[in-house]
């Protein structure tokens, strides 16, 4: 779609970089087109650098739709022309890209990490199996 239209000369493809925080400093917006993402940890690196990002809703990026994150954009698989839409938005909104970085330190902190592996335990330990549902669900909610 890029080599097909006008802004083919403001588009950076970029394979391995030793210093990813680099670039991103350098990016206006960040886009992650994947089909499938695990842990996407260059989505991390975004959102630390309060880049304004756009995700596939794959497996993996539907985790961050759940989270704070205002000017974070979610389309379709296989969709260019909302892509399109959202990088648009993104330009119009830059101003809400700022609580990035402070959302993430919040949800993804060693801290937070080690509570939820705390709150873990608690739930495989639990005694009483019956109440285990609802202690799940709560678990869940990454917001907490």
């Amino acid at each position: 779609i890029i080599s097909h239209s006008r802004v083919s000369s403001h588009v950076t493809w970029i394979d391995f970089c030793s210093q990813p925080d680099r670039i991103y400093k350098a990016s206006d917006d960040f886009v992650s087109k994947s089909r499938y993402e695990g842990m996407p940890y260059v989505v991390l690196e975004a959102l630390a650098t309060n880049l304004p990002i756009v995700l596939t809703a794959c497996t993996g990026h539907r985790d961050f739709q759940r989270l704070e994150f205002n000017s974070a954009d979610f389309v379709p698989l296989e969709s260019p022309a909302r892509v399109a839409d959202a990088l648009l938005r993104c330009y119009d909104n830059r101003h809400l890209a700022c609580n990035h970085r402070e959302i993430s330190r919040k949800i993804f902190s060693r801290d937070r990490a080690i509570e939820r592996i705390i709150e873990i335990y608690d739930y495989v330990l639990a005694s009483d199996r019956s109440n285990r549902d609802g202690y799940v669900a709560g678990m869940l909610n990454l917001e907490r």
